[in-house]
């Protein structure tokens, strides 16, 4: 199991035009701690941000995001556009590689 974040980057780098078209209802991808009935754990993953989570039902198999990404945990957090606005921010502390694929956006 890849369990740093810097090596989950690494593994993003690598993998993410596969990744970006395998999962259509993918609108952003980040790294952090997995989060478990709302509360963050210690373990690092890749954080799927989807415009609305969907009963695994509905979903072809090859679009699930599986729990675990070739040795990578993953977590799905459901982004409501409309929580976020357009505005500027201070410039980001993250490196290049992982910031050029962020959505820009300020919470309400």
């Amino acid at each position: 199991m890849i369990e740093t974040k810097e090596l989950i980057e690494d593994f993003l780098e690598e993998n993410w035009e596969k990744i970006r078209k395998t999962y259509p209802n993918v609108i952003n991808v980040g790294v952090s701690n997995k989060r478990i009935n709302g509360a963050e754990t210690d373990q690092p993953c890749i954080v799927f941000y989807v415009s609305q989570k969907k009963p695994l039902a509905v979903l072809k198999p090859e679009h699930q995001i599986p729990k675990v990404l070739d040795e990578v945990r993953t977590d799905v957090v459901e982004l409501c556009a409309k929580d976020y606005i357009m505005g500027e921010t201070e410039p980001s502390k993250l490196p290049h590689r992982v910031q050029k694929r962020l959505a820009g956006g300020v919470k309400r």
